[in-house]
């Protein structure tokens, strides 16, 4: 792997999408995190048609995290609360992962209400 490949895949990982949450969060916003590009594609629209319809004021970000675990690891983090800011009680943060082949692998990954498996 060339220092370009290398650079590529780093901004795909979980830390510079938790980096870009940190520094994009805004009260009433929505959070996404999704494994990938393909992924975007798939919810962001659906989810800003809804969330429009809700009448909700605040802006939608989709983070993407470069995997699976990734997406894990930023739940995890968030959960820990050590950099999320004061009003983050009242903010809604949904996690997106793909099914893949975790069946027949037997997987087994963190269950949550927010946490969405397609």
């Amino acid at each position: 792997m060339n220092q370009l490949q290398r650079l590529n895949e780093s901004i795909k990982s979980y830390n510079i999408a938790f980096k870009n949450f940190l520094g994009q969060q805004k009260p009433n916003s929505l959070p996404i995190f999704v494994e990938g590009f393909d992924d975007r594609s798939i919810y962001e629209q659906p989810i800003q048609t809804r969330w429009q319809a809700c009448k909700r004021s605040g802006e939608i970000f989709v983070y993407e995290c470069g995997g699976k675990a990734q997406v894990y690891e930023v739940w995890e983090t968030m959960r820990n609360r050590n950099y999320v800011p004061e009003y983050s009680d009242t903010m809604i943060f949904i996690y997106f992962v793909d099914k893949d082949l975790s069946d027949i692998l037997e997987e087994h990954y963190i269950q949550a209400p927010n946490i969405f498996v397609t």
